[in-house]
């Protein structure tokens, strides 16, 4: 997801992992934006509020069932 703009629906989501499937998404930063599909099929966005060091980063995350 584009690091500005509104908070994506769940379907705003599903379309982007179905464009694009799986994508590296390089070096992790404060802001970033991404969406994802968990094992068990669950759509997913996530927006990184933290990224102090390389093994520690903090999540804000949102869940559709």
């Amino acid at each position: 997801m584009p690091a500005e703009g509104p908070e994506p629906t769940r379907d705003d989501c599903a379309q982007a992992i179905a464009k694009r499937g799986s994508e590296s998404s390089g070096k992790l930063a404060q802001g970033m934006r991404v969406c994802i599909q968990t094992e068990e099929g669950h759509t997913a966005y996530l927006r990184i509020s933290a990224a102090p060091t390389r093994k520690a980063v903090t999540f804000e995350a949102t869940v559709w069932e």
